[in-house]
């Protein structure tokens, strides 16, 4: 695409879409300090195994 627009490769650099849930069979790795809880994890699982919104 770039041979055709040059700034299309530009744009590509820095906008690209994001997942909205985990990739399947990806992996995922999580850091909480000491202290801290770890809340959302379960249903990030959840939407992630139902194929949820935005999984690419």
């Amino acid at each position: 695409m770039a041979l055709i627009e040059p700034w299309s490769c530009v744009e590509a650099a820095y906008a690209w879409g994001e997942r909205r849930t985990l990739k399947a069979g990806g992996r995922l790795l999580v850091v909480v300090d000491p202290g801290q809880s770890l809340e959302g994890i379960a249903e990030l699982r959840a939407a992630s195994a139902q194929g949820g919104d935005g999984d690419r």
